[in-house]
């Protein structure tokens, strides 16, 4: 690992206020590979179980990623590498080896952090303080939340976690949020058998309860959602999913 790290350059910060965020895998790899991660992102395209289950994916931990870098440009005057970094590695690695619904969010998140530090173990990209540090803002994540945020990086991790709904692309956004559905069946068919799954439209119903009662913990958050005008996005994702026009 170099001694000294770049700067945030001012070209990325300004890709990070004005990119339609969730599609933009190349702008996501050229951040890894400026703050010298790219080993650690390797390692996480090649290892990571749950790159392909329904919901909790690659597609997802990418959104996440691109989301936070968004939300640190817009709410850090003076960006610092180690936060870049740790930040990085948080959104990556926060989903990473989900059960997919077959265990609680606590297992899933110790699985997460496990590897991360199997990444870390293994590419040796983080510093014992940064890999400390995106443990934490991993752990912030657990839901049902336990805690709230205890520093801005958690803060806007956990922010990101919730911006799904902002995916511009509808097939995309139908495709991943029917991949929720799948995991939340999957989860009650091994925990409650005796009760059927939701339908689409109880599932629906509950997915825009659960999101028109959220609360952002950033400023970054609350003008995006003011902005992109949250509660339109809220029932467009129905629409998408109930094939309404």
């Amino acid at each position: 690992m170099p001694s000294a790290l770049p700067p945030l350059p001012n070209s990325i910060l300004s890709d990070f206020r004005t990119s339609s965020l969730q599609s933009n895998s190349a702008l996501l790899s050229s951040v890894f590979a400026t703050y010298n991660l790219t080993p650690l992102y390797s390692f996480f395209i090649q290892n990571n179980p749950s790159n392909t289950i329904p919901y909790h994916n690659h597609y997802h931990a990418r959104c996440i990623g691109l989301n936070s870098l968004e939300g640190y440009a817009h709410t850090t005057p003076q960006p610092q590498s180690s936060e870049i970094r740790i930040l990085l590695a948080a959104a990556l690695f926060h989903d990473y080896n989900h059960s997919g619904g077959q265990f609680p969010d606590s297992v899933n998140i110790h699985q997460a952090v496990a590897g991360l530090n199997e990444a870390n173990q293994a590419t040796s990209a983080l510093s014992t303080q940064e890999f400390n540090e995106a443990a934490a803002c991993i752990q912030s994540t657990q839901y049902p939340h336990i805690y709230k945020p205890q520093s801005f990086l958690q803060a806007i991790l956990c922010d990101a976690d919730y911006m799904q709904p902002f995916e511009e692309d509808l097939e995309s956004l139908r495709h991943q949020f029917l991949g929720l559905k799948q995991e939340l069946d999957y989860s009650k068919l091994l925990y409650s058998p005796e009760s059927p799954v939701l339908s689409i439209e109880e599932f629906v119903a509950k997915l825009c309860e659960f999101y028109r009662s959220h609360s952002w913990h950033t400023e970054w958050a609350q003008l995006k959602a003011h902005t992109l005008n949250w509660p339109q996005r809220i029932n467009r994702l129905a629409q998408v999913l109930t094939h309404q026009p």
